[in-house]
């Protein structure tokens, strides 16, 4: 089958149709035919394999035209053709010609298999001695980058604003008890969990902070009832009775790597890997630890997608490369020579990762992560790096399997189905022959997940500029919408829709020309509708109508003074941004505005609101996770630090500010401020990270501990002390402490 899914790769690229019933024959022929024994389905036995082969046919006889790109200067695009176009006929496809802008595109985009270990090693050597140097190889391992997951929907009708919205009530039933309505993770789309600091099921909140997770039993005498070591957690996920906790690279040196001789270095941070802690959390008193997985690399996020856990990690290879022993031409000379021998000597091993599953009774037990004909790389080099969607098992974390690219990876987008990593594409390499110019294009990575049990990588696209965070990617109705901000040439932002061809992310339409010389601070797509907020002196909002895929535009814009960095639907028609005012060019307090976008063709500001003034930090503008909307009672929480420019401790504040969304109205309900437990105030005021509501409290955390106030007001009405022992740095916000 794989000559047939080579014959059908060879027909795509050359923009063939002649030839290509026959292989779509013979492939639906194998496909029928008994199958092997085996207790795996042969890739090509999938059904959705043959929808994709029967697709990419379509796509090969059906493309109309060469890409439309509008004017070469840059001017507005209010929209762009379709560069594909579905046939609906039953009847034989006619052959069309393909543009050379769409054959350069599918030939730049479109997977290839490493279908052996061979054929990996020699790919990844070929590539390296390209730009082995003195100091080794560039890029770290693939692209660097903000690293974020994002999480999406493709469920049809998701037109209302309310209808995304992740805080509202929930009711789950623990063990016999009904757990009153309480808040979630808020996350981007509904019905996909996030990773965060804080998670709870109604009765217990559960927290990483200090080195610790820690289980404080919600209600009216609310108590710390639990703690469990876990070195370096950072955020968790949850399933069903368990935490998947994430203790991130940087600390954790794996037991097995080789030594490391004087005047030597691991490529990429080589040796570091990234701890996954499965937590058995049926009893919060006594929470204990059924396994953990350890994976070479760099955790990037992950998702809960039906019950199941997806991770993304990006690994370095293991290479161990020598430095000059001095800036001589013969040192530099020697330790090339050196390093390209390291190169050579390379096996398939040295480019996978690899992974330690320890059981309950802390058996290890060791392997790769995945198989080398499970996977690939895109056509364009994308760094040396592997890129490895994790489908995780709580219950066995060595049955773990994973799906891999030779590419970077810096954001990723999840639906049901799919899995989406984008990265910066992999540019020259600069004169230091270490770093990686940055381009203006940005590479998109399909996995699907529809198997419970294994991702497998599909497809990949490529869009203009460059996304600036998980919002900026959404899916609708089997399209991926995705905003970018192109530098090139003046900066412009553009809204590019992509379609599934079955070989290649395609472009079928876009607008461009958003915020000249201005770059995307805020993005927010919400069902057929986008909203993307530019800056730079002033705070345009456009609406983007995207209801037609092949013909995106914008329908309305508004400017406003200030910015947006995060954009919250409240209900249909409203739209709640959190920014800052602009004063003497620097941010100046926290400010929420509220929009009116029932007619998207006129939106209106109906409120706008400053909270704090000097130099204020609000972070839910940053963090998403770190706001909290409530739609039963309408409140919005965004935690709050505020001091003088002048440095007068009286205008300081470090605590949350609860504000009522009105139809057309902010209203402040309170402030609140968490006690400080330091000694002489030795670490600083601890800041409030994350905000939850259960029944009729509202719980904030912060690394010190757990602040419960009255929902209604705001006022405090208990204080949940955590043991804090020798505090540090920890991501997320406040010290940590190390056992």
């Amino acid at each position: 089958m794989s000559d047939l899914s080579d014959r059908l790769r060879r027909l795509a690229a050359r923009g063939q149709t002649r030839g290509a019933a026959d292989v779509f024959a013979a492939a639906k022929a194998d496909a029928t035919s008994p199958a092997p024994a085996s207790n795996v389905t042969p890739l090509f036995r999938q059904p959705r394999v043959l929808t994709a082969i029967a697709a990419t046919l379509v796509m090969v006889a059906g493309i109309a035209g060469a890409l439309t790109v509008g004017d070469d200067d840059g001017s507005q695009i209010t929209h762009r053709q379709a560069i594909a176009t579905t046939s609906t006929s039953t009847g034989p496809a006619t052959p069309t010609t393909l543009s050379e802008a769409t054959k350069v595109y599918l030939a730049s985009t479109r997977l290839i298999p490493f279908n052996q270990c061979g054929a990996l090693s020699s790919y990844a050597k070929s590539q390296a001695l390209k730009v082995v140097n003195a100091y080794g190889l560039p890029g770290a391992g693939g692209m660097g980058g903000g690293d974020m997951l994002v999480s999406g929907t493709a469920t049809a009708g998701r037109a209302s604003a309310g209808a995304e919205d992740s805080s509202a009530p929930k009711q789950s039933v623990a063990a016999d008890t009904v757990a009153p309505a309480h808040s979630d993770t808020n996350v981007q789309e509904a019905g996909i969990d996030e990773p965060d600091s804080v998670k709870t099921d109604g009765h217990t909140i559960f927290q990483v902070a200090n080195g610790k997770l820690f289980a404080v039993s919600a209600g009216d005498n609310p108590a710390l009832i639990g703690s469990l070591p876990i070195d370096g957690a950072s955020e968790m996920l949850r399933v069903a009775d368990k935490l998947i906790v994430v203790s991130p690279s940087g600390g954790v040196y794996a037991a097995d790597t080789r030594s490391v001789a004087p005047g030597s270095y691991p490529y990429g941070g080589g040796g570091f890997n990234t701890r996954f802690t499965v937590v058995d959390v049926s009893n919060p008193k006594a929470m204990k630890e059924t396994g953990h997985l350890d994976v070479d690399g760099s955790y990037i996020s992950a998702r809960t997608v039906d019950g199941v856990a997806r991770i993304v990690v990006r690994s370095a290879p293991d290479l161990t490369f020598q430095y000059p022993q001095d800036g001589t031409p013969e040192a530099q000379a020697q330790a090339k020579s050196h390093n390209a021998d390291v190169v050579r000597s390379a096996t398939a091993d040295t480019w996978l990762p690899h992974f330690t599953a320890t059981d309950a009774n802390g058996h290890p037990q060791k392997g790769q992560a995945f198989a080398c004909d499970a996977s690939y790389h895109p056509p364009q080099f994308s760094g040396f790096g592997m890129l490895s969607v994790l489908s995780f098992n709580t219950e066995n974390p060595s049955y773990t399997r994973a799906a891999s690219v030779m590419a970077g990876g810096d954001i990723v987008y999840a639906s049901p189905t799919r899995v989406y990593v984008a990265t910066n594409s992999w540019g020259d390499v600069g004169p230091d022959g270490q770093s990686v110019a940055p381009t203006s294009s940005t590479l998109i990575h399909a996995f699907d997940i529809s198997d419970p049990v294994q991702a497998v990588y599909r497809e990949s696209g490529r869009v203009n500029g460059t996304v600036l965070n998980q919002f900026s990617m959404s899916e609708y109705k089997g399209a991926l919408r995705v905003a970018t901000t192109d530098a090139t040439g003046g900066s412009q932002s553009f809204v590019t829709v992509l379609g599934d061809s079955g070989a290649a992310l395609m472009p079928v339409g876009q607008v461009g020309g958003l915020g000249k010389g201005e770059r995307i601070y805020a993005v927010r797509f919400i069902g057929p509708v986008g909203y993307v907020v530019t800056f730079r002196q002033f705070d345009p909002l456009y609406v983007v109508d995207l209801s037609e895929p092949t013909k995106p535009k914008v329908v309305g814009s508004l400017e406003v003074s200030g910015y947006s960095a995060y954009l919250h639907p409240i209900s249909d028609g409203l739209l709640l941004a959190v920014g800052a005012e602009i004063k003497q060019g620097e941010p100046d307090g926290v400010q929420m505005s509220l929009y009116d976008v029932h007619d998207p063709a006129s939106p209106k500001m109906l409120v706008r609101k400053e909270f704090g003034a000097g130099f204020s930090g609000a972070a839910g503008q940053f963090d998403h996770h770190a706001f909290l909307y409530w739609p039963a009672t309408k409140l919005a929480v965004v935690p709050l630090n505020t001091y003088s420019y002048s440095g007068d401790p009286s205008q300081s504040f470090y605590g949350a500010i609860g504000v009522h969304v009105g139809d057309s109205a902010l209203d402040e309900v309170g402030r609140v401020q968490p006690p400080n437990n330091n000694t002489n105030n030795q670490y600083g005021q601890p800041s409030v990270e994350r905000s939850v509501v259960i029944g009729d409290r509202l719980y904030l955390t912060t690394y010190q501990g757990l602040l419960v106030t009255r929902l209604d007001n705001l006022q405090q009405t208990a204080w949940v002390a955590y043991p804090v022992d020798q505090p540090q740095s920890q991501p997320g916000g406040g010290p940590k402490a190390v056992d």
